[in-house]
C-alpha cells in the first residue's frame, strides 16, 4: 500500500518504520515539527509536506498526533473515498475521523517512550472501523506489523487503554517512587529486584488479586502507620493511605 504519515513523534517513527520494512511506500510525512519530520521523510524517500490540505494521492493517511489534535487534523484532510483515513489513538474514538467515507484505527497497545528499533510482532495491535472493507484492509496492514490483532468497539478499546494505564503508566510510577525512596538513604536497588521480578510473574499469569500482599490486605495499621511517619513528602503521605484504603476496599 501507499501510505501517507502525519505526525513524528515515537509512533509515528516506529509505524512507519515497520510499514516501510513490511514492503509499503511511505509517499509523504506532515508534521508542526520539522526538525523530526523532515529526517524522517528523507529516512523513507519520501516528500515532507507542510499543508494538510494539498496531499498527494495515496491509499492509507495514517494520523499518528496527540489525541487533541486527532479531531482537528481529520478535518483540514480534504475527504475522498478512494482512501483510507486513520488515527493510532487508544482513548479517541472512530467518529472523530467520520468526516471520510473510509476510516478506523490502527492502534499499537503499547507505551513508545524512545526513538530505538523496536520489534512490533509481539506488540498487540487494536483496529477498528465499521466499514469491513476497511477491517479488511486494517487487518492486512495490521498482518505486516504484529502477529496479534484484535478487532475492537471504540467501547473495548477505551477501556483496555484506561486498564493500561493502570499497567503501564501507574506501575512505573510506583516503580520510581520506590527507586526514589531506595536512593533517598543509598541503598542498593538490586536489593528490590527479587520482589519486582515476583510480581511481573503473577501479573503475567494473571493472578494479581490472589497474590495481593501487604500490611494493607492484613489491615495491619500499626505497620501502615509507621510507614506512612517514615515518609516525608506528604503528596506521597496522602498516596500511601489511599492505596492502602482502595487494597482493604478491593479485597473485602
Amino acid at each position: 500500500m501507499n501510505i501517507g504519515i502525519i505526525g513524528s513523534g515515537n509512533v509515528a517513527f516506529q509505524l512507519s518504520r515497520g510499514l516501510f520494512n513490511a514492503g509499503h511506500k511511505i509517499d509523504f510525512v506532515h508534521s508542526r515539527n520539522s526538525k523530526t519530520g523532515k529526517p524522517l521523510a528523507k529516512k523513507y524517500d519520501s516528500i515532507f509536506i507542510t499543508d494538510l490540505s494539498i496531499l498527494p494521492q495515496t491509499d492509507v493517511i495514517l494520523i499518528a498526533v496527540n489525541d487533541d489534535q486527532i479531531e482537528k487534523v481529520s478535518s483540514q484532510i480534504k475527504p475522498d473515498s478512494s482512501r483510507i483515513v486513520l488515527h493510532t489513538s487508544g482513548a479517541i474514538p472512530s467518529t472523530a475521523l467520520n468526516g471520510h467515507e473510509k476510516y478506523g484505527i490502527l492502534y499499537p497497545l503499547y507505551s513508545f517512550s524512545h526513538k530505538r528499533r523496536l520489534s512490533l510482532k509481539k506488540i498487540p495491535f487494536l483496529i477498528t472501523s465499521s466499514d469491513d472493507e476497511v477491517i479488511s484492509s486494517l487487518r492486512t496492514l495490521a498482518l505486516d506489523l504484529t502477529w496479534k490483532i484484535y478487532q475492537v468497539t471504540d467501547e473495548e478499546r477505551a477501556q483496555l487503554h484506561v486498564a493500561a494505564v493502570f499497567a503501564n503508566n501507574f506501575a512505573n510510577f510506583m516503580m520510581s517512587q520506590a527507586f526514589e525512596i531506595v536512593e533517598q538513604h543509598d541503598l542498593d536497588l538490586k536489593i528490590l529486584l527479587p520482589i519486582i521480578q515476583q510480581s511481573t510473574q503473577n501479573w503475567n499469569r494473571g493472578i494479581a488479586k490472589e497474590k495481593q500482599t501487604g500490611p494493607a490486605i492484613r489491615e495491619d495499621y500499626r505497620t501502615m502507620d509507621r510507614h506512612i511517619d517514615l515518609i516525608k513528602d506528604n503528596r506521597i503521605k496522602e498516596m500511601y493511605k489511599l492505596i492502602s484504603q482502595n487494597i482493604i476496599k478491593f479485597n473485602k
